[in-house]
């Protein structure tokens, strides 16, 4: 007796063995090889563009923390200060321009290993506050720890980001011509100084009368900017405040200090900086050895793609790279493949 396979439509093991091979085809190369080397070609020269507009653009970085006039200012510094004792120490640094600056020039500071972008850090401010409306009987829950003092006196303004306002301070003084002409307008964002920040309305002496100035400050908030004859710079409107109150997103950072008053100095600073030798002369009173941190200061020019960085001028040419790499892989893709089809059909 024997059993027979019928091959039917229904039966799997017939039709298994009529089943064709399967290969993946290369259908999108021919279209998208086109657009791989025109990305290229447009990329690469924008970030050859790039890296050449930010190579003209003229800066100066001092690292005055590692200097040896400053460093000896650092000693001992973070321990005064927590005990409320004068932290005045001055040094200078020698500053040399081999060519003139022409046009704008802004001046920064910088920190490193400091962390503003902490959540509790973030978070630990009083938007009331900040935006006028003072009560000096209730204490604001999001500043913690910064929000009163020893003797339950409210802080203005409150919290950590306030408490740790960089308070180091800057003059650059020309040999030949006199002291630079720097200007804080326009430091800060505008969106901060006519929205978000607001100071009390009448006399800010008597309307901060009642609060205590945060615990490591040096002056009162009122008293924040001696150059100014009215409130405009005082307050919750100090162009210093509002500029460290916009937390970095990194813990290497810079932020802008002042600029060039190119219309003051006698007019000798109204075509930039001149060339020759300067001083500059720092109040060093904010202490980075309890955190590792260094401090920089930064003299800089700008132009139309902002300050000096190679970080899209490198990004430009990389991803023009890329897309001239894929461009000719597609295009040895597409050759061997028409040479399998030829060699089929024949």
């Amino acid at each position: 007796m024997s059993t027979k396979i019928l091959c039917h439509d229904t039966c799997f093991e017939c039709r298994n063995q009529h089943l064709k091979g399967c290969r993946t085809a290369s259908t999108r190369a021919t279209s998208a090889m086109p657009l791989m080397f025109l990305l290229g070609v447009l990329f690469i020269p924008v970030g050859i563009g790039l890296l050449a507009t930010s190579d003209k653009i003229k800066e100066k970085v001092f690292e005055y923390s590692e200097n040896e006039k400053c460093r000896r200012c650092e000693n001992g510094l973070e321990e005064r200060m927590k005990r409320g004792l004068s932290r005045d120490c001055n040094c200078t640094i020698d500053v040399h321009l081999n060519t003139k600056w022409e046009g704008d020039v802004f001046f920064l500071y910088g920190l490193s290993n400091f962390y503003q972008n902490n959540l509790r850090y973030v978070r630990s401010r009083s938007y009331e506050q900040l935006y006028g409306e003072l009560n000096n009987e209730t204490v604001p829950k999001s500043c913690g720890e910064y929000g009163t003092n020893s003797v339950s006196a409210v802080y203005a303004p409150c919290g950590a980001i306030a408490n740790s306002m960089f308070t180091d301070t800057f003059q650059l003084i020309s040999i030949n011509n006199g002291k630079v002409p720097m200007s804080h307008e326009n430091v800060a964002w505008p969106s901060d100084r006519d929205t978000n920040y607001k100071n009390p309305r009448g006399d800010l002496k008597e309307a901060f009368k009642y609060f205590a100035k945060p615990k490591y400050w040096i002056n009162r908030v009122e008293e924040l900017d001696d150059d100014e004859k009215d409130d405009d710079g005082n307050g919750f409107l100090n162009n210093d405040l509002m500029v460290w109150m916009r937390v970095a997103a990194f813990p290497t950072f810079r932020k802008l200090y002042r600029t060039l008053a190119r219309s003051g100095g006698n007019g000798k600073f109204m075509n930039g900086l001149p060339d020759g030798d300067y001083k500059l002369f720092i109040k060093y009173r904010y202490p980075v050895s309890g955190f590792n941190g260094k401090k920089i200061f930064v003299m800089t020019t700008s132009s139309w793609i902002g300050g000096k960085s190679t970080v899209f001028g490198v990004g430009y040419i990389v991803v023009g790279t890329v897309c001239l790499v894929f461009g000719f892989c597609f295009l040895l893709i597409n050759m061997f493949d028409h040479r399998r089809k030829s060699t089929r059909a024949v």
